[in-house]
């Protein structure tokens, strides 16, 4: 018995030994992740997420799927047209290798026409750059790459100077957060929607304009200036082909179905020669027009050859001409850049206002439309200035308040019976006179109910019981967390479905599911308005503020058509 159990000791230990020798080291070499083709649908937006707001949110619809739904398989097939791959509807080799491969992590969806549902070629983003002369920041490096800091600087340089010679942009480097793009490397989860995964995988991704067009690289990555062999074959990445890309992102284009363009989604290994292509320069130039001449040459082929410069970098150009970016009929708003209310209309647009005139603010970028400021009695003879506005998409209406008193708009045309008391039609809501005037109103889009914001305090009306709720007010600072504790001027549920609010020059956008300020590593709020909403991109004007700094004495309504 003994010879027994030594013998068996004797195999256990052979067996964990062979077992140890035999398992093969951990290979430098690259490994394809592994690609589960649902998620990566719903993550590139070819399958529409689902949220409580019906807005792009978390996948919360993707334990609903399988790759044999009709919606997968729609999918797949977009997917299979927008790579160049035949369109089988079925995830085959060639079809889940694609999604193994690495890649920008910026979504697809934007090249899909949402209304003929076919792909284009290069394709726009609804934001842009409002000025032809943009800087750059780099943030953050690295702390173990094969690359210098050197190499690092001029590959960045290259990358903004390709899209120089190809269009009327020009960069300048600066080093100051207050740089128009700020560039970054970083690990894993860094504040954003998606997290990087380590090598492979999602090697990048950027920001469109409106949304201040900072870049943002994998830190795990190998990246690489220079052909190497046998790096490449471990998984070493071109940098400048990704920061070329993730610039175009920055600059306004997604991606590109054409497979040779640099706003490609897909990393295309090692290229000899890394240029734009004509998908990518037709894009560029379809947003900010053709490349202006030189005072060196006649520009006969289109390009402007800009040479790489010393850091900081500085691109040739003619002398400076002082063009402020801000039209006059904005000059006003953009000297002391705030609001006292703002809303959407039943058409989609939004305004803001400030005393007795208001501004349609630009859906798409920063900015104010053309022809604006206009006095506020282009809303059926509405006089002076507002308390606050809010709109309800359940009725499509625009609900202006006003020394308490409350007009009810289709667009810009009251209805009916209106103006009257603000608690007839709103029975329970707090008065709204003249030294205790509402600061903001806003339907809130996570319960669709109406809240009601002065000073500290803020009350909710419920539509359905046609009432103030029991217990209000209650303490904006307790649960409003992180929005200022002395109360806010404004309110807006913007056209993403999120609610931003607004004080003096600054905004706060709201996280309506955490019921906080939204706090991300790389943005921060308050943010300011001037530049975020309103566009003014240069020095304050010194100008006295026709608008007033003050609200206007209170004046009767008095309607006209």
């Amino acid at each position: 018995m003994k010879d027994f159990v030594t013998i068996l000791l004797f195999v256990c230990l052979f067996v964990l030994i062979s077992g140890i020798i035999g398992k093969p080291l951990k290979s430098s070499q690259e490994a394809a992740p592994e690609a589960n083709p649902v998620e990566y649908l719903l993550n590139y937006g070819y399958i529409p997420q689902v949220s409580f707001r019906g807005v792009s949110g978390f996948a919360d619809n993707a334990n609903l799927l399988d790759e044999k739904s009709p919606a997968v398989k729609k999918a797949i097939e977009d997917f299979q047209d927008f790579a160049g791959l035949p369109r089988t509807g079925r995830i085959d080799k060639e079809t889940l290798d694609l999604m193994k491969s690495p890649r920008c992590g910026v979504k697809d969806k934007g090249a899909v026409d949402s209304e003929l549902r076919r792909f284009k070629r290069y394709v726009k983003h609804s934001s842009s750059w409002e000025k032809t002369r943009l800087t750059y920041f780099i943030g953050s490096y690295p702390s173990d790459s094969l690359m210098s800091k050197d190499e690092i600087d001029e590959q960045i340089a290259d990358a903004f100077n390709a899209w120089a010679k190809a269009s009327p942009l020009t960069f300048r480097r600066v080093f100051s957060d207050t740089a128009d793009m700020r560039l970054d490397f970083f690990h894993g989860r860094h504040g954003q929607d998606a997290p990087f995964d380590g090598r492979g995988g999602v090697l990048a991704h950027a920001f469109f304009p409106r949304w201040g067009g900072d870049v943002h690289f994998d830190a795990a990555e190998d990246w690489v200036s220079r052909y190497s062999p046998s790096r490449v074959r471990r998984g070493a990445k071109q940098f400048l082909q990704t920061a070329m890309h993730e610039i175009g992102h920055s600059l306004g284009l997604q991606h590109s179905k054409d497979r040779s363009s640099i706003m490609a989604p897909f990393y295309q290994g090692w290229m000899d020669s890394v240029e734009l292509r004509s998908d990518d320069i037709n894009g560029i130039r379809d947003i900010y027009g053709d490349v202006a001449l030189t005072p060196d040459g006649d520009d006969s082929d289109g390009v402007i050859l800009v040479k790489p410069q010393d850091k900081p970098m500085a691109i040739p150009r003619p002398p400076p001409v002082f063009r402020p970016v801000i039209p006059v009929n904005k000059a006003s708003i953009c000297a002391d850049p705030r609001f006292d209310a703002a809303t959407e209309t039943a058409d989609g647009s939004f305004y803001v206002f400030r005393g007795d005139r208001h501004w349609k603010l630009k859906k798409n970028t920063a900015g104010v439309e053309n022809g604006y400021p206009r006095p506020n009695t282009d809303w059926s003879g509405l006089p002076g200035s507002v308390d606050a506005t809010f709109f309800n998409p359940a009725d499509g209406m625009t609900y202006i308040i006003k020394g308490g008193q409350v007009g009810k708009y289709r667009n810009k045309r009251i209805q009916s019976g209106y103006p009257k008391s603000l608690s007839a039609e709103f029975s329970g809501a707090p008065d709204d006179t003249e030294d205790r005037p509402l600061d903001a109103a806003l339907v809130w889009g996570k319960n669709n109910q109406l809240y009601l914001f002065r000073g500290s305090q803020y009350w909710k009306y419920n539509f359905d019981k046609r009432t103030v709720e029991d217990f209000y007010p209650r303490d904006v600072a307790k649960n409003w967390r992180g929005l200022p504790g002395n109360g806010i001027h404004a309110a807006l549920r913007w056209k993403n479905g999120k609610s931003y609010f607004f004080r003096d020059g600054e905004y706060w956008r709201f996280d309506d599911e955490k019921v906080a300020v939204e706090n991300k590593s790389r943005v921060k709020y308050p943010r300011t308005i001037g530049k975020w909403w309103l566009g003014c991109h240069v020095r304050p004007q010194t100008e006295p503020d026709p608008a007033g700094t003050n609200r206007e004495p209170r004046k009767r309504w008095i309607w006209s058509d």
